[in-house]
């Protein structure tokens, strides 16, 4: 196939399932064997899980042996992680919790530094609530402390 001059050549990409982030493999057009490249770059889901990871490293230490029952931080836009006395762990946003607490990464972050109130920004309409506001207002004092 030919266009403006230059030769086209069908390629086929995809990633290795059991490598994150890893080798990409090409198959030109006509090629036996696929040929291996390495990957410098993170796909969105790569960058996500990274930001839940770094919430999880957070939560994990201020939750673990101190929260009852469980409460789902719904990040905006980014994912979602669940607390309970063993800990933080990544989870589907839909994943049934005792209350749940959904605002963007930038509000979470302030709340979690001290910079805002969690009161405030549920005034505010920056933090949402669904479940018992009591228990929010339980987990938010956990965040904060």
């Amino acid at each position: 196939m030919q266009r403006a001059g230059h030769a086209l050549h069908a390629v086929r990409l995809w990633r290795m399932p059991q490598v994150n982030g890893g080798p990409l493999q090409v198959l030109l057009a006509g090629a036996a064997h696929p040929v291996h490249l390495w990957s410098g770059f993170q796909t969105e889901d790569e960058a996500m899980s990274d930001l839940i990871q770094s919430y999880i490293e957070t939560l994990t230490p201020k939750v673990t042996g101190t929260l009852r029952g469980t409460a789902k931080l719904v990040i905006t836009g980014e994912g979602a992680v669940m607390l309970d006395e063993t800990g933080a762990r990544a989870c589907d946003g839909g994943d049934p919790a005792d209350v749940a607490l959904i605002a963007s990464d930038a509000v979470f972050r302030a709340i979690l530094s001290g910079d805002q109130n969690p009161v405030m920004a549920v005034m505010g309409g920056k933090l949402k609530i669904e479940g018992s506001a009591q228990r929010a207002l339980k987990v938010s004092e956990i965040l904060v402390g």
